[in-house]
C-alpha cells in the first residue's frame, strides 16, 4: 500500500482533490500549517487545521500554497486563499475556494521515505549523558526526522543516534537543523554529519528499495 495518495498529478482542478488528503498550507518558504481535507462542495474545499504552532499566523484572506507530496520526490501545488475560518469545538476549519492554478514539483534533490522506526538519541554536547527514545518519521540519504514527546532539544544541537534498519544496526552523527511544535510533541529535522560507509550503504539501499517498489505499485 503506498503511503501518498494516487493520481493527484492528474487533477487539474482542486474541486476534485480526494476528502482526507493531508497536505501542508505554506505560508512561505519555511513556515507551514498541517492539514487535512474534510469536506467540500460546489465551489470550495473546507480544510480541518491539525495542531501546529504556526496556527496563529493564518487569517481571513491569507494567501499561501497547498503542498501534497505525491512521492519521496515529487508534489502538487495549488495556490490558494483563505476566505473563512470556522471554529467545530476545538477543530478549525479554513475555506479556500478551488482553483485550476495547481502546479506539478518535481524538485525534491534527495528523497524522503516515510517509517515508523524507534530509535535511541544521545545528546553529545554534555558531559553526563542525556539519552532519549524517539521515532523516526522519515528517512533520506543525508537526513532524517524524528519525533519525541516533547520539546526540549533545540536547534545546531550535536547528537548520536542509533537504530536498526531490516535488522542492521545503524549509528551515525547529526546535528538538530529546526522543529516543529506540535500539541502531543515536536519533530526535529536532523541532517548526518558523520556515518560509517556501511551504514550509508544501508541507508541508500533501504531508500532505493522503498522508491522500486513505488514505482512498480503506480503502474
Amino acid at each position: 500500500m503506498s503511503l501518498y495518495p494516487t493520481n493527484i498529478n492528474t487533477i487539474h482542478n482542486s474541486k476534485n482533490i480526494p476528502i482526507s488528503t493531508k497536505a501542508k498550507f505554506y505560508l512561505d518558504s519555511h513556515h507551514f500549517i498541517p492539514v487535512q481535507l474534510c469536506k467540500k462542495n460546489e465551489h470550495h474545499n473546507f480544510w480541518k487545521i491539525l495542531y501546529h504552532k504556526e496556527n496563529h499566523a493564518i487569517g481571513i484572506n491569507t494567501f499561501g500554497r497547498i503542498i501534497i507530496h505525491l512521492s519521496p520526490l515529487s508534489a502538487t501545488a495549488i495556490s490558494a486563499t483563505i476566505k473563512n475560518i470556522y471554529k467545530l469545538g476545538k477543530d478549525k476549519i479554513i475555506k479556500i475556494p478551488h482553483t485550476s492554478t495547481i502546479e506539478y514539483l518535481s524538485q525534491r534533490s534527495y528523497p524522503r521515505v516515510e517509517v515508523d522506526i524507534s530509535a535511541l538519541l544521545e545528546r553529545t554536547d554534555r558531559v553526563l549523558k542525556t539519552l532519549y527514545c524517539v521515532t523516526i518519521v522519515d528517512i533520506s540519504y543525508k537526513g532524517i526526522k524524528i519525533f519525541l514527546d516533547d520539546s526540549i532539544l533545540d536547534a545546531n544541537y550535536p547528537i548520536l543516534l542509533r537504530f536498526k534498519l531490516d535488522n542492521s544496526s545503524i549509528e551515525f552523527t547529526g546535528k538538530i537543523v529546526s522543529q516543529e511544535k506540535f500539541e502531543d510533541g515536536c519533530f526535529y529535522s536532523v541532517v548526518i554529519t558523520k556515518i560509517d560507509p556501511y551504514g550509508q550503504f544501508l541507508i541508500d539501499k533501504f531508500i532505493q528499495t522503498y522508491m522500486h517498489k513505488e514505482i512498480k505499485s503506480n503502474k
